[in-house]
């Protein structure tokens, strides 16, 4: 039997990561504030190798189930790219103002990374 890190880092060398946040902004941001600070994230991407693309918008919620009411999508090639990402100096500064933005703060954005098989 394999250990969890072996299998892991196995799975990540090759797939693609799927890096999903979700969140609630307070009310003061409306729409256009929340496009604008998505489309910083997105500008990071000719400048992140591996960030293959990112998908944002507004949370419809047709099933009433949750209090976020927006959030994005990046696509990363690897594991690596996505830790490039986190670790790049622009990207902790928008993060800082995104979590400034959200209702409840850091603990409050729900982050999902999806290994792509």
């Amino acid at each position: 039997m394999t250990d969890n890190l072996t299998d892991r880092a196995a799975l990540t060398a090759q797939a693609k990561i799927k890096h999903c946040v979700y969140l609630e902004f307070k009310p003061i941001y409306n729409h256009f504030d929340r496009l604008a600070i998505f489309q910083k994230l997105a500008d990071l991407q000719p400048i992140i190798d591996g960030f293959l693309s990112i998908e944002f918008g507004d949370n419809l919620d047709f099933e009433n189930k949750t209090s976020c009411n927006a959030g994005f999508i990046i696509d990363f090639a690897s594991e690596t790219a996505l830790l490039n990402y986190a670790d790049h100096p622009a990207h902790k500064k928008i993060g800082t103002q995104l979590v400034k933005m959200a209702e409840g703060g850091a603990d409050a954005i729900m982050v999902y990374d999806i290994l792509v098989a």
